[in-house]
């Protein structure tokens, strides 16, 4: 499947900008709804109750980097399910060493753009 991605970006800008009234914490309670409809949409688990999935991540507090960790984790299972390699997690690093003096921003800017990607490939 090619993608266009000029519209893909188009497609980004365009919608986002609805979004724009939201708080960052308004924002990301919408982002986590989004994905408990999806989960539900595919016949997984029902999260759309907040009690629901607020008992369900009862065992997740743990420390934010720990929390992060679980953020790698997910991203390497998802390449593993599609096909790609698993590394290690020294494998992992030497792959990133020259991804050097990259801002946050810049890391979630790459971060939505490869999500966006991928669920255009439907991962």
């Amino acid at each position: 499947m090619a993608l266009n991605l000029n519209a893909l970006l188009n497609n980004l800008v365009q919608n986002a900008t609805c979004w724009d009234c939201l708080s960052k914490t308004e924002k990301k309670e919408v982002e986590v709804y989004f994905l408990a409809l999806a989960l539900k949409a595919l016949g997984g688990e029902d999260y759309t109750n907040i009690n629901t999935l607020r008992q369900g991540v009862a065992c997740y507090c743990v420390p934010d980097a720990r929390l992060d960790s679980f953020d790698v984790v997910v991203a390497q299972t998802l390449c593993a399910a599609v096909g790609g390699p698993t590394l290690t997690v020294t494998a992992a690093k030497a792959a990133v060493t020259c991804w050097c003096n990259l801002e946050e921003r810049e890391l979630h800017a790459m971060e939505m753009k490869l999500r966006a990607h991928l669920t255009a490939y439907s991962a």
